[in-house]
Order: C-alpha cells, then sequence, then structure tokens
C-alpha cells in the first residue's frame, strides 16, 4: 500500500513541476487507499483542472466536500469551475460558502467579485472588489482586476491610477502593460510605443497584437498594422479575432471588397472553419450594403 504522506507529497511535487498526469495517477492510488481525505480530491481537482478537465475537476471537489463540506478551498475551487461554467449565481453561492468559513480567503474575495462583475451587476462587482482592496491596496491582482474593471465601465482616469499603481509594483506584469497601452489609445493619445513595450513582455498576445496594430493604423501606418496581424495569422491559423480585426482595418481604410479576400485566404487553408464562413458571410452583406445580415 502506497504510504499516504509520502504519496502525497509525491503527488504535491508532480503538480508544482507540471507533471499532471503523473500527479493524478498517484492521487488515483493514494484514494484508494484512503477514500476518506479531502485533501485528495483537492489536489486531484486541481491536477484535472490544469490538464483541461473541468467537468471532472468539478466532481473531484464535490466528492471531496462529500466527504468535509467545511474545507473553504474546495468550496472556492467549485466555484471557479462554476463561474466558468457560466453559472454565475451557483458560483457567488460557493465563494459565499468559502468565505463563511474562512472570510480572509482573499483570492475567493476577488474571484467573487470578477465574477459579480462579469456576470451579474458589473458595477457591484466594482464596487465589490473596491473594498477588498481598502484592506489589500498594494495587491497585484486586486489592483489589476480594478483597472480592468474600471476601463470596462468607462472609467478611464481610474483605471489609469490602478495600472500605474500595478506597474510600479510590478513593473514587468504583461497585462498591466497591454492595459496602459490601451488605455492611451481610448483616451486618443499615442499608444504605439507602449504596445511595442507591452509585446516585448508577451510577444505572441493575441489583445496586444491587436491593440498594436490598431494604434499602428490610426496613425496611418496600415500596411504595418496588417502585416503584424498577418504574421501572427501564419502562425496561428485559428485566431478568428485576427482574421476579423485584418478585414476590418481593410474595411475602415476604404479597400472595397479586399477584406474579404482576408477570410478566402484563410478558409483556404481552413475550409471546415464554420466560425470563418460565418464572418465572411457577414462580410459579403456588408460588402454588398445589408449591414443587417
Amino acid at each position: 500500500m502506497i504510504d499516504l504522506q509520502q504519496g502525497f507529497a509525491q503527488a504535491q511535487q508532480a503538480l508544482q513541476s507540471g507533471d499532471f498526469t503523473r500527479c493524478s495517477q498517484l492521487l488515483e492510488e493514494l484514494i484508494q487507499a484512503y477514500p476518506d481525505q479531502p485533501a485528495f480530491y483537492h489536489l486531484s481537482g486541481l491536477a484535472l483542472k490544469k490538464q483541461g478537465n473541468p467537468s471532472a475537476a468539478r466532481a473531484a471537489f464535490e466528492r471531496g466536500l462529500a466527504i468535509n463540506g467545511a474545507v473553504p478551498g474546495l468550496h472556492a475551487e467549485r466555484g471557479s469551475i462554476l463561474a466558468d461554467e457560466g453559472r454565475a449565481e451557483d458560483a457567488i453561492a460557493a465563494y459565499d460558502r468559502a468565505l463563511q468559513l474562512s472570510p480572509d480567503l482573499l483570492d475567493a474575495q476577488i474571484d467573487r467579485a470578477v465574477v459579480r462583475h462579469k456576470h451579474l451587476d458589473p458595477q457591484a462587482g466594482y464596487r465589490e472588489l473596491e473594498r477588498v482592496a481598502a484592506g489589500n491596496s498594494d495587491n497585484p491582482r486586486i489592483l489589476l482586476n480594478l483597472a480592468l474593471m474600471a476601463r470596462k465601465l468607462g472609467k478611464l482616469e481610474e483605471s489609469r491610477e490602478r495600472v500605474e499603481q500595478l506597474l510600479t509594483l510590478t513593473p514587468d506584469n504583461a497585462t498591466g502593460l497591454r492595459l496602459r497601452a490601451q488605455l492611451a489609445f481610448d483616451r486618443g493619445e499615442a499608444a504605439i510605443e507602449l504596445f511595442e513595450i507591452a509585446r516585448r513582455a508577451s510577444p505572441t498576445n493575441h489583445a496586444t497584437l491587436a491593440g498594436l496594430a490598431a494604434a499602428l493604423s490610426a496613425e496611418g501606418r496600415q500596411a504595418e498594422g496588417e502585416s503584424i496581424l498577418r504574421d501572427q495569422l501564419a502562425i496561428e491559423p485559428d485566431w478568428h479575432e485576427g482574421h476579423h480585426l485584418l478585414a476590418e482595418m481593410q474595411w475602415q481604410a476604404g479597400a472595397g471588397e479586399a477584406f474579404i479576400d482576408s477570410y478566402r485566404e484563410a478558409l483556404a487553408q481552413r475550409p471546415e472553419d464554420t466560425v470563418l464562413w460565418s464572418d465572411m458571410i457577414v462580410a459579403t452583406a456588408r460588402a454588398l450594403g445589408h449591414d443587417h445580415a
């Protein structure tokens, strides 16, 4: 029989090193030998989540909770998956339970506010996270989410202030660098250099590449913007938003029906891609003057 402590330590090490398959194998043995240990189901759920199997991960968390419903981390992890599944109210309830058991569980506080903002009430979620920030003003994750929420709500100055706080704490934060550039672009300020800085921090981030292409286009450097999108699409031909952005840039530049060619080129490589076909139909309707299609 596998030793409980040794086996658990090996499973933890496998999870931390990114060997999720080995982690799951060890936990299967541990669960078979010691079926009443919630910690094993907790770790198993984390490994399954990392392997891209959220439904199995949620089942593991729920099995752990069936053994002991007073483990806050299990409720919080279950809430995270429920949120990803679009079950916002159930996710909020799971976070509520986690925080009843452990009020200082900061990640659960942040996640609950984010879910509320994204899926239920954007303003309420923002205010909730502001309250969390009152006692954790130097937390990078809180600052980043407040900046993202504020931008979405049109509070550009508040978003900018949060981003500056974030970058003071973590100067190389790729999302923060990208958001700083996006906010400059939103305000009509020069943003190309800021997007270039963000791209150096995260060379293949889609939002950064899209923002840089848009900023170049806005300053009359259309060909450079298109080149950035085409280069990334050559690497990632299934980047649907990239095809859409390329077409939009051509459309806005008055390229007539040339923007449809972007979809034709993509479909020549991916004829089975139904999303691209749908986008091309809409593009064709626009070219014909039927924007309602």
